[in-house]
């Protein structure tokens, strides 16, 4: 996960929509272990605490790109529904087309609210 978080940088001036593609398509190698987390999360509180921590970390990627008009306690739930959506994608496997789809859905609405 840290690499991933590294190599974002690589594409953090492109559109969201294509960030957040780039996202799924590098978190899609290790959808198992990611399943394996949500498995034991409520048992562990060591996963617990990183699963927050991956969550958080995430989030961050995005979160400033939110369009500004968006308030703190609304901005926090729309952060968390793309998250959501990312982690589903990944672990469900979704085509290309579907996940850029999505991607792009998601996209347009954190940045027109």
């Amino acid at each position: 996960m840290e690499l991933v978080l590294e190599q974002h940088s690589t594409v953090a001036d492109q559109p969201l929509a294509r960030q957040l593609v780039w996202l799924v398509d590098r978190l899609r190698p290790v959808r198992h272990p990611i399943a394996a987390v949500h498995d034991r999360v409520a048992r562990s509180p060591g996963i617990a605490r990183w699963h927050a921590g991956f969550h958080a970390q995430v989030e961050a990627l995005f979160e400033q790109q939110l369009a500004l008009a968006v308030p703190g306690a609304r901005r926090d739930a729309e952060v968390a529904v793309v998250t959501f959506a990312i982690e589903g994608a990944v672990t469900h496997d979704l085509e290309g087309r579907e996940t850029a789809a999505l991607c792009h859905l998601l996209a347009d609405r954190l940045t027109v609210l």
